[in-house]
């Protein structure tokens, strides 16, 4: 069984505030698919590494 992200481990990876991943995500903005369990949001690995592969390049 894969280890699920906790919010604040996505927002290490994205490099931005444990906020604005609830942000973002409350507004519809662009993040990896999330899960709810109970209160708790989380993100599966997989789909963060997938979601980051489509995501264009910075300048």
């Amino acid at each position: 069984m894969e280890q699920l992200l906790p919010p604040e481990a996505l927002a290490a990876v994205l490099g931005i505030k444990k906020r604005s991943v609830y942000i973002l995500r409350a507004r519809g903005g662009n993040l990896p698919p999330g899960i709810k369990i109970g209160r708790l949001l989380r993100f599966r690995p997989a789909d963060v590494q997938a979601w980051l592969a489509k995501q264009p390049a910075s300048a």
